[in-house]
């Protein structure tokens, strides 16, 4: 994994300057040739690469050119200047003395400590912009992430570059002035196979996006991960074990910064995922795994669900049975969860393959979740819509067991599946098996759902038909649930006891019944359904006699028993309970189907 995210760091130039890193201005403090201080200018949205090396190790206190605003004006009384208001000043009077086209700055510093006029001119043009906070001594106050640079004569003192050298330089000093330049141990890169230098004060930060808190970075191979590439911040001995040098380490820490912060190649439940060579094509996975917008939970998975993956032409021909065209084979895709636990970031079920194989596998998942869905409003006729699953969310939202849960579904989702969910990724690329975990919540969503007398939702029976149909010896589902060959035993009970509830309803004219047979007998018939088919049976001849289609009904049950043979099943394992709940969803659409066809033919007569 590591060699593929250096390789695309160099491909796509990803790597920052040395000693930068891309911060977004709030304001600049223009002045003029003489250091005459002249307007405040606010900043803009975009991120520019700015001095980022102000830390004690370096010799810094402060960053030089770019600091908090607090950081930059001095206190009204010097006596009561902080310490990192000294450090910045002693920063910046090197670098203006090392940089000759920063001589008016040097001016308008040295003019802002010595004369209270300057001071209190540039604290009320920062007030009236909103960039600065004073407390009631006139003394700045910590105003949070604002950040503050310089123009000479309209041009920014940061895009100027100028003081790269010198920062390189200052930070060169400082490491051999604590005998700490060039200590690092040479050995043979693992990465390119060429020489490199592992040092011990190397160590490039990783930070934000999906990679969570940020943390220095070391590389090392850890036997717990059986050989696979773990970053650690645990020391030199560690570091090197690796063989990945100081350069190589930044690469790949500013590809993963990238990486991880870019929304085209990231999801917080999903982790990283980028493209070899051609770009066009990373929305097949950004559709697949949409991140949702909105300020609170609900709003997040009201657009989560809403959101149609734009890959519809592909889910069109899935639903027609079409065979995608073929698609570049020489462009991969890679895909990794990176974890951070105690500053230590390690790789997870990474996985990859090729673009065709891609479309492949999504439109393999379409096809295989396709399900014949009958929908009704009001007083319309029934449709019929073919349906897939084009959401993973819908997916997971759907199986979630919100009784024990109340964090909301994004939360609750990676609480409950955990690293199931990029399985089930994988799986929808792939054409893969996909985890146990969802096919037995969907089985038990179903039971609770007639258990409860609710609305069977579709997406249990999608689930389980994916589940079944991919699993080793599994069978071959149809849209319409129907299944090719013999019946198995326990779908033809399924159908029978949809059969029974139907007879209670018709002869209660369809009236709202409080507990019916099915919510009355799914409980037994999980656990003795030879037990339960007897006394739903007693329960049906009774109700056979308020209804006058009798010959329908004897019909539907010699039909299905002829399937079943002379004896009902004792018991049902977990994927007989599934065939049973397929049986169960396809006889209550049969009757849906024979009740469209009926009126539809008796509108034609009109």
């Amino acid at each position: 994994m590591l060699q593929d995210v250096y390789s695309y760091g160099i491909e796509h130039n990803i790597v920052k300057k040395p000693n930068t890193e891309m911060k977004q201005i709030a304001g600049y403090i223009c002045i003029d040739e003489n250091g005459e201080f002249e307007w405040i200018e606010n900043g803009g949205s975009e991120k520019i690469p700015c001095p980022d090396i102000g830390t004690e190790k370096q010799g810094l206190g402060a960053n030089a050119i770019v600091e908090r605003v607090e950081r930059i004006v001095p206190p009204k009384d010097k006596a009561n200047a902080s310490k990192n208001h000294k450090a910045w000043l002693s920063i910046m009077k090197e670098c203006c003395e090392a940089i000759p086209e920063f001589k008016p700055l040097e001016i308008y510093l040295e003019s802002l400590e010595k004369d209270e006029n300057v001071r209190n001119k540039l604290v009320s043009e920062l007030e009236k912009y909103n960039l600065l906070k004073v407390d009631k001594d006139g003394n700045p106050v910590l105003s949070g992430t604002n950040l503050l640079t310089f123009k000479i004569e309209g041009k920014s003192v940061v895009k100027s570059g100028y003081w790269e050298n010198w920062l390189a330089c200052h930070i060169k000093a400082y490491a051999d002035k604590q005998g700490k330049s060039g200590t690092g141990r040479k050995m043979i890169s693992s990465i390119t196979g060429k020489p490199v230098i592992v040092s011990e004060e190397h160590k490039p930060k990783v930070r934000g996006g999906v990679l969570g808190k940020g943390a220095t970075l070391t590389v090392s191979y850890d036997k717990l991960f059986q050989g696979r590439s773990s970053f650690d911040s645990y020391g030199m001995e560690r570091g090197q074990n690796s063989a990945i040098g100081d350069q190589e380490s930044v690469v790949i820490a500013d590809t993963l910064n990238c990486l991880g912060s870019s929304k085209q190649n990231s999801s917080n439940n999903f982790g990283i995922f980028y493209w070899y060579s051609d770009d066009e094509v990373r929305d097949l996975i950004g559709q697949t795994v949409y991140s949702p917008s909105g300020n609170s939970e609900d709003m997040k998975v009201s657009d989560m669900l809403a959101k149609t993956p734009d890959l519809s032409s592909l889910y069109e021909a899935a639903l027609k049975g079409l065979l995608p065209e073929k698609y570049p084979a020489d462009t991969y895709f890679k895909i990794f969860k990176v974890t951070n636990s105690q500053e230590r970031y390690s790789t997870r079920e990474d996985f990859y393959g090729t673009y065709g194989e891609l479309r492949e596998g999504i439109f393999k998942w379409y096809k295989d979740t396709a399900l014949n869905v009958w929908e009704k409003q009001d007083k319309e006729p029934w449709k019929c819509n073919k349906k897939a699953i084009r959401n993973i969310y819908s997916l997971l939202f759907s199986l979630l067991d919100r009784e024990h849960t109340t964090d909301g579904p994004l939360k609750e989702s990676k609480a409950e599946y955990g690293e199931d969910m990029l399985h089930l990724l994988y799986s929808m690329y792939s054409v893969k098996e996909i985890p146990e975990i969802f096919f037995r919540r969907a089985v038990k969503k179903g039971y609770t759902s007639i258990l409860l007398g609710k609305k069977f939702e579709p997406v249990f029976i999608q689930v389980i038909k994916i589940y079944l149909t991919r699993k080793q010896g599994g069978i071959e589902i149809m849209e319409d649930v129907s299944v090719t060959g013999k019946e198995p035993k326990a779908y033809s009970c399924g159908r029978l006891f949809a059969v029974y509830g139907r007879i209670q309803k018709v002869a209660a004219n369809f009236a709202q019944i409080g507990n019916d047979v099915c919510s009355r007998y799914i409980g037994m018939m999980f656990k003795h359904p030879d037990e339960a088919f007897v006394e739903m049976a007693k329960l049906s001849f009774a109700h056979m006699k308020n209804i006058d289609n009798k010959g329908y009904f004897d019909k539907k049950i010699a039909e299905i028993t002829a399937n079943i043979g002379t004896e009902f099943p004792q018991k049902f394992m977990k994927t007989e309970q599934a065939e049973f709940l397929l049986g169960y969803y396809r006889q209550m659409n049969i009757f849906i189907e024979e009740t469209a066809a009926k009126r539809n033919k008796e509108s034609q007569k009109k």
